[in-house]
């Protein structure tokens, strides 16, 4: 059975999914996460060691400041070097979350029986959740070299908005011994009452920190492995906004169902939380 709070009644109910004698049926559920970004920015290098020998004698005595930087910042020679940065950072959260049930009801009645003997009930609740993160940010990086090792620290917090997005929807499909099909727009947990399109804009911080360590193969080309971690103050996410409190006119198979009467529930909560990711990423570079 699927447990709920009765809001009439004011106590723990449920509602039955399989019971021997009475029903068969089975519980289903997906859920789905995808992170993903964007940024632009522009690059300050205020410190760097100066050069060894060899690059002093191919950029630093020739007094080309542009080819002395290129050097540098492709860790030739140098100690180690610092960039600051500015820019625009955008990200984006996708998330669901979906509860399948089907019960297949006894055709033989009897005393105690539930109703819609012989049907197959399907009920389908589904919440997705949207987040836009837009905002200006700022960061550090700083890299330090022994011979070709180096090890590369990052950085930046980004100020902005998240423009947060709530869909949720439910479907009952009740499918007689006849074969008749009657679809109803409201499921167990998403009804008549929390159905529906909801957005709100709000305020975050998304600050990132990453530490990447790697072996310069060439003056231009360099491999690397490294860590990530991300947070972001505030995003709507599918799980939060399932109200466990329920009225049953707002259920299909309730026997008090009825959309225009008794208590609006479940509701829509529109709760927000924060969010964090971790990540090893590894990879190649080449710089010009």
């Amino acid at each position: 059975a699927r447990p709920f709070f009765d809001v009439i009644t004011g106590a723990q109910n449920s509602q039955l999914v399989a019971f021997p004698g009475l029903a068969s049926g089975e519980i289903h559920l997906s859920s789905s996460s995808r992170l993903q970004g964007a940024e632009l920015n522009m690059l300050c290098i205020p410190c760097c060691t100066p050069c060894c020998d060899a690059c002093a004698d191919q950029a630093c005595g020739s007094g080309d400041t542009a080819k002395h930087n290129t050097y540098c910042n492709t860790c030739c020679g140098c100690n180690y070097w610092v960039s600051l940065l500015s820019g625009f950072r955008y990200l984006q959260l996708d998330e669901g979350l979906g509860i399948a049930e089907i019960t297949r009801v006894n055709p033989v009645l009897f005393a105690g029986s539930p109703l819609f003997g012989g049907s197959t009930i399907t009920m389908a609740d589904q919440f997705d959740t949207h987040n836009y993160f837009y905002g200006g940010q700022i960061g550090a990086q700083a890299e330090v070299c022994w011979g070709r090792v180096f090890v590369d620290v990052l950085g930046k917090a980004a100020l902005g908005a998240t423009h947060e997005v709530v869909d949720i929807h439910g479907t009952t499909a009740i499918t007689s011994p006849t074969g008749t099909t009657v679809v109803t727009p409201a499921g167990f947990l998403a009804s008549e009452s929390n159905s529906g399109h909801f957005t709100r804009d709000v305020f975050a911080v998304v600050p990132e920190v990453g530490i990447n360590v790697g072996c310069q193969i060439t003056r231009q080309l360099r491999a690397f492995v490294g860590y990530t971690f991300l947070y972001w103050s505030s995003v709507v996410r599918p799980g939060d906004q399932v109200d466990v409190g329920l009225s049953g006119t707002q259920i299909p198979t309730d026997t008090r169902f009825n959309p225009a009467a008794g208590p609006a529930r479940p509701a829509v909560l529109l709760r927000d939380t924060d969010f964090w990711a971790q990540g090893i990423n590894f990879g190649l570079e080449f710089r010009y």
